[in-house]
């Protein structure tokens, strides 16, 4: 069994390792507060700032492009 140590926070941020993704769960709770907060709220949990809350904020905000043409699609 795979046990998810940070609720995959780590994996779908930029910049964001286990040490920071603990910080953000121990402020907010969830994965789905972490994601839903906003950028000043953010940039008070330690170590994480104003820079690293607004790619945060950018991150889980962007829409989906679509998908990803491969080269062999483009035969």
């Amino acid at each position: 069994c795979h046990e998810v140590r940070d609720g995959g926070v780590s994996e779908g941020l930029p910049s964001v390792g286990e040490t920071l993704s603990q910080n953000l769960l121990e402020r907010f709770g969830s994965v789905r507060a972490v994601f839903s907060a906003d950028p000043h709220a953010l940039a008070e949990v330690p170590k994480i700032g104003a820079k690293k809350a607004a790619e945060i904020v950018n991150v889980v905000t962007a829409k989906w492009a679509g998908r990803q043409r491969r080269i062999e699609d483009e035969s």
